[in-house]
């Protein structure tokens, strides 16, 4: 165990693979399955240890591997029989490593079926941990997936996990450790925030929760942590589908547009828009959305809203298909502007007219 580990530390993604393919990580999954059976005693307890670690060596940066780790009776199989068996404070961060790093690069289908194999239930025991780096990789996994099966179901559609999650408890423990202020690592509360309002996917955010969880992904939408701003972005975008596409009747403003200018939250978006030396251009993009998403039957400001339209029109032929349909609906909810509006527009050739306010 120890040589494939070692094998894997600072080798090519390619040099990695080809470990995979010659057999390293199902004898990993072995040694792992093997040390579960019985009684858990020091020496198991170390194998597993070196198994994971080795493990997330060879899966760390590594897209190609994602096939080989979520087949039938692959690593993550044996992660989730792994963080079934063990009591919750035996659990720590490097159980969570080859899961984690699976996470940070396997796209949306990819992320349903560990779903399907069972992770969140396995992420809704591990919430009770005291550890946070465990709570931190927990919550960081959880934010991933729910984003994920949401996305899956499209523009407008609740999140299919969220009455399961209401069910089993995960989103009561999600609330606890959002309003948990004794975390060190702030990233916690941040995840969990993200995941309750990914799982409100265009649905009304229960009113005890409400201005808590909206107030701090606005909080986070302007920090200085560009991944957090990212994800706390597209959480907004995805709680938009329901505060200003649905709930609100076509034709009528987003209401969420004068709470954002009176406290700042929107000069701070348009901002980071203007913003031309953010090397995250996912931070650039999901501003953008969201000031779409705010003018919702409103005339753009001349001084943006050309800018806004064209950079819209640009998304809505990205490669990201989530992208191409959150720009659309920006677009869409924008052109709602000439239903109550009569102000001077710009015209968008073969789609859709803009209004641009008149200064």
């Amino acid at each position: 165990m120890k040589s494939i580990k070692n094998k894997g530390e600072e080798k090519s993604s390619e040099e990695r693979m080809n470990i995979i393919e010659q057999g390293g990580l199902k004898e990993i999954c072995k040694v792992i399955h093997s040390s579960l059976e019985g009684e858990m005693d020091w020496n198991k307890q170390y194998l597993i240890e070196l198994g994971c670690e080795a493990a997330s060596n060879l899966l760390e940066d590594n897209k190609e591997s994602i096939p080989f780790a979520i087949e039938i009776g692959g690593i993550i199989d044996q992660i989730i029989s792994l963080l079934n068996k063990l009591p919750i404070e035996n659990i720590n961060e490097f159980h969570l490593l080859p899961l984690f790093n699976i996470i940070c690069l396997s796209n949306f289908e990819q992320r349903k079926i560990l779903a399907e194999k069972g992770i969140l239930k396995e992420m809704n025991k591990i919430l009770n941990s005291k550890n946070e780096q465990v709570l931190d990789y927990s919550t960081y996994i959880l934010m991933k997936i729910i984003y994920s099966i949401g996305q899956l179901e499209g523009e407008g559609k609740p999140n299919p996990v969220r009455e399961e999650m209401k069910k089993d408890g995960t989103l009561t423990k999600l609330i606890e450790i959002f309003q948990n202020d004794q975390y060190i690592n702030k990233d916690i509360n941040s995840r969990a925030a993200c995941s309750i309002g990914r799982l409100y996917k265009a649905s009304p955010l229960p009113s005890e929760i409400e201005y808590a969880i909206i107030n701090c992904l606005k909080e986070l939408a302007i920090c200085s942590n560009y991944v957090i701003t990212s994800e706390s972005f597209s959480t907004l975008s995805l709680l938009a589908e329901c505060q200003i596409g649905y709930l609100e009747e076509e034709g009528k403003p987003n209401p969420l547009l004068k709470e954002m200018e009176k406290d700042g939250t929107l000069n701070k978006l348009i901002q980071i828009h203007q913003n031309k030396t953010i090397q995250d251009k996912r931070i650039f993009n999901y501003s953008t959305l969201a000031i779409g998403y705010l003018f919702k039957a409103s005339p753009l400001p001349s001084e943006f809203g050309q800018s806004i339209i064209s950079n819209l029109q640009d998304l809505t032929q990205s490669d990201n298909i989530i992208l191409q349909s959150d720009s659309l609906l920006a677009l869409s909810l924008l052109a709602q502007c000439e239903q109550s509006c009569t102000n001077t527009y710009i015209r968008i050739p073969s789609i859709l007219k803009f209004k641009i306010k008149q200064q």
